[in-house]
């Protein structure tokens, strides 16, 4: 991996709100790269990178956050690529997967998913690797 190329993504991707940055997990570098070939989308909108505990406490998430261990990023692609990417990045079975109404959550943690889109559930499910 390219050091450099990690700290650029990192720096983007870091939390604005405090102020900080951490070294993202390059496998997620891999995924986004994985899930854009398979999608045809070269470039990505990041909603949510690495989170200070104190900024994941403020925005509400979990505890054990994959986005306070720089392993996750929330991406915004819009309506027209949003369910073909969730459908792609399950299938890819490359970590947690994480569908909203107008974004996709990507991890590097345990193969899981979940749905939050509204109307369609919102329990989280294992999903084993193949």
């Amino acid at each position: 991996y390219d050091p450099q190329a990690i700290a650029d993504f990192s720096q983007v991707c870091g939390d604005w709100r405090a102020g900080e940055t951490r070294p993202f997990d390059p496998a997620l570098l891999d995924q986004l790269w994985q899930l854009g070939r398979r999608i045809g989308v070269a470039q990505f909108a990041c909603v949510s990178g690495y989170r200070s505990p104190r900024t994941n406490a403020l925005v509400g998430g979990a505890t054990d956050s994959q986005h306070i261990q720089a392993r996750a990023v929330d991406i915004w692609l819009g309506r027209d690529k949003l369910g073909e990417a969730i459908a792609a990045a399950r299938a890819m079975q490359a970590g947690g997967v994480g569908a909203y109404a107008t974004w996709i959550h990507l991890d590097t943690g345990p193969v899981r998913a979940w749905d939050r889109r509204s109307g369609e559930g919102d329990g989280e499910v294992s999903m084993p690797r193949v």
